[in-house]
């Protein structure tokens, strides 16, 4: 009995410091979140629009219905970019390599949730436009999960990553639906502006008196607007065309500039002709000036003042000179003003022919012309020596 009683005791003493010697389970926590963390811990309740936007991001985790991976070059694993948040799953001892974009460049080194029991390393491969960034993702360990982001110059990549024995992605790609359509418009835009330069290229060189020429005219002069008036010709027509020999028959019709070339206009019947050679007088001397021809008229690619067409050579060379009328030009710019329908009351025309007065364009300056003027200055100063001998006998 004594035996029994000493038995019992022994029990209960035991029990008793077991009770006090193995700490409660939440002290066991607080004490161990202590010693990781330190002391300091705020509880914040989350706000219902917390839960809200963590609700939506575990939906978006759990996103299942996207798109279905599918094999791709060299065995990769191809996810659609954009879909779903892809799980990567990897294995220890084993390397995972996630393929990007070509043209793609990693801006910054990339994050990682776990980086004591995961490595992650950079590599490339393919150089120029088609060279390629990689990111190569080891685990330590297996039964492990952490997230990895990684930044680029195009995109933002959030992946799942999976360490486990059993399942193993080695090779990671993606597909890029918004790249391959915008790809696919820049293309086709880019091949409409190659048509439309082509056709521009194409398009027959337009002269500044054809565009005046072929200008819209008003066909009913009764609902005839200020806003339909003729207006005034720019081209400047103030040039002299002087032949210096006979029988001239590319001998030039006008020759005018818009104050930012110079056009000298031939026969219709030039290409059937000699042409001559255009060169720029400055200072006295001949330069070599760049001008193109466009149907039946050289295009000189400055405005010129002075310049000589030349054509044959020794006793059948052929010379016309041409010189800028200054007083031609003025006389012509003071017609401008006092014709300028600013300055007087519009009139519309009662005649079609007349329409589009004044007219500004000069009188093509012949040959015949030349010799008509050439003449009466020699009658001139013919009666100017009879009028000085008179007067001397006079005297």
């Amino acid at each position: 009995m004594k035996r029994e009683f000493v038995l019992i005791a022994l029990i209960s003493t035991l029990m008793t410091s077991c009770a006090y010697a193995a700490p409660n389970s939440a002290d066991y926590a607080e004490q161990e979140f202590k010693e990781m963390y330190g002391t300091i811990k705020e509880k914040v309740q989350p706000r219902p629009i917390d839960e809200k936007a963590s609700k939506l991001a575990e939906e978006f985790a759990k996103k299942n219905n996207g798109p279905d991976p599918s094999l791709g070059r060299g065995g990769a694993v191809i996810f659609t970019y954009g879909s779903t948040m892809p799980r990567i799953l990897c294995r220890p001892m084993r390397v995972v390599d996630i393929e990007l974009e070509p043209g793609e460049t990693v801006t910054t080194a990339p994050f990682i949730g776990d980086s004591v029991n995961w490595q992650v390393l950079p590599a490339s491969s393919g150089s120029g436009a088609d060279l390629t960034m990689h990111v190569m993702v080891k685990p330590s360990m297996p039964d492990l999960m952490t997230n990895l982001v990684i930044h680029t110059s195009r995109r933002s990549y959030h992946l799942d990553l999976v360490s486990s024995n059993k399942h193993y992605t080695p090779h990671v790609a993606f597909r890029y639906p918004q790249s391959v359509n915008q790809s696919e418009w820049n293309a086709f835009l880019e091949n409409i502006a190659k048509q439309k330069a082509a056709e521009k290229a194409n398009r027959p060189y337009v002269l500044p008196h054809e565009a005046e020429a072929s200008a819209p005219k008003p066909s009913d002069e009764k609902t005839a607007s200020p806003s339909a008036r003729p207006t005034l010709s720019a081209l400047d027509y103030g040039y002299k065309i002087v032949p210096k020999s006979k029988n001239i028959k590319w001998l030039p019709a006008a020759v005018y500039t818009d104050n930012v070339k110079t056009y000298i206009q031939f026969p219709q019947n030039l290409k059937v002709l000699e042409a001559p050679v255009f060169m720029a007088v400055r200072n006295g001397a001949r330069e070599l000036v760049n001008y193109r021809v466009v149907g039946n008229t050289y295009v000189i690619d400055a405005i010129i003042d002075n310049g000589v067409l030349l054509a044959g050579s020794g006793a059948y060379s052929q010379k016309v000179v041409i010189v800028k009328d200054k007083k031609e030009a003025n006389k012509k710019q003071e017609s401008l003003k006092k014709s300028s329908p600013s300055n007087k009351t519009y009139k519309p025309s009662t005649s079609a022919k007349n329409w589009g007065e004044p007219q500004l364009e000069k009188k093509s300056y012949t040959y015949a012309d030349y010799l008509k003027e050439r003449k009466a200055k020699k009658a001139a100063k013919r009666a100017q020596a009879e009028a000085a001998k008179a007067s001397a006998v006079t005297e």
